[in-house]
């Protein structure tokens, strides 16, 4: 489980006196976008051995922590959520999980959006505005889960791989629970496969584009967070807890705290990019489909060193003569391979560094 990010925004200021008491097990920071009217609460617990923490790389907040104010509010849907938890064999939500989002918004006193995903089981999104959810979207297992007209839609995800009847009885069980209904198979793959996928749909637009804020969507979240948001409120920190991370500080994955191995993609994707430069102009017109001027260019470079190094082999191939040349095919194939791999590391290495 690599990548877990847990945190709220909110599209007004909230009164974060009373979210610091709702918090009191908790280290508080609150930041502000320096242009957008949208601030975000991050919140988390001390590791022993992990000195520094890095924005929402915390574990999300359980409802036991909190200190609720006077009487629990209900929750329809909530209360469902807990029920379909007793059912699925191994949730990795606790049951009580949208009860956290609902006192966190009522607290703030705001339109709230909470999240919490990683890149293995976690994938989850709720935007709350006048003390009831608006969007809902959550993977759980083999199940995806979204708000429907005010049900809970729950659709099995198809992975391919064959059902021991398992799921049928599940599904069963899951239709007799009031507010609860069974959708048509969903495929995993393309957009739905995304890590971050349920913060990225369920997002409000008209907030911002959460891919260009947050990095969702991508394999390099939060990765310039601190470029674009200011801290503007803490509370409950440990006496030896450094500031918030500067903005040229890199983002270290607390994941790895947790036994927990992180899976740089976005290398991967250079490497593929220079080592098959088609893959690059797939990239390039990818992203300049979806406006990303930069990542297009850094694509287009890639490409352009993977096709220099590819038209290199010509010279090398016709040196060495037709026979030499087929009976060290694969050695020449590796070299190639090892060299496109190193200079995509180096080249992607000093794009990330580029204004």
């Amino acid at each position: 489980m690599g990548y877990l990010a847990s945190g709220y925004a909110f599209s007004a200021e909230p009164d974060w006196e009373r979210v610091r008491r709702l918090l009191p097990a908790h280290h508080v920071r609150g930041y502000k976008h320096k242009e957008r009217p949208l601030w975000m609460l991050d919140a988390w617990k001390s590791i022993r051995g992990v000195p520094e923490h890095y924005p929402f790389t915390g574990e999300p907040i359980r409802f036991q922590d909190l200190e609720i104010e006077g009487a629990e509010r209900d929750s329809a849907l909530a209360t469902t959520f807990e029920r379909i938890c007793d059912l699925v064999a191994y949730p990795p939500y606790e049951r009580a999980f949208l009860r956290v989002p609902l006192a966190i918004a009522a607290t703030a006193n705001a339109p709230t959006f909470a999240f919490t995903a990683d890149d293995d089981t976690l994938d989850f999104a709720a935007l709350i505005d006048a003390d009831s959810y608006v969007r809902i979207g959550c993977r759980m297992e083999d199940l995806d889960l979204v708000l429907d007209d005010g049900v809970l839609r729950v659709m099995p995800l198809d992975s391919g791989e064959h059902d021991d009847g398992s799921m049928s009885e599940l599904l069963l069980d899951l239709a007799r629970i009031e507010n609860v209904r069974i959708g048509e198979p969903t495929t995993v793959g393309g957009e739905s496969s995304l890590i971050y996928y349920h913060p990225s749909t369920v997002w409000p637009r008209e907030w911002g584009n959460a891919e260009e804020l947050l990095g969702f969507g991508t394999f390099d979240p939060f990765e310039t967070f601190t470029e674009q948001f200011a801290p503007v409120f803490e509370a409950n920190l440990p006496k030896s807890a450094p500031p918030a991370p500067a903005a040229n500080t890199p983002r270290v994955e607390q994941a790895a705290a947790r036994t927990t191995s992180t899976r740089d993609l976005g290398m991967l994707a250079a490497i593929a990019a220079c080592f098959l430069w088609p893959v690059g102009i797939g990239l390039a017109i990818y992203h300049l489909a979806k406006n990303e001027g930069r990542k297009a260019s850094q694509a287009a470079i890639l490409c352009g060193a993977g096709f220099v190094l590819i038209v290199a082999l010509a010279p090398i191939q016709i040196g060495l003569g037709p026979a030499a040349s087929q009976e060290y095919s694969d050695l020449i194939y590796t070299g190639f391979a090892v060299v496109a791999a190193a200079v995509a590391i180096a080249l992607r290495s000093w794009l990330m560094r580029r204004p």
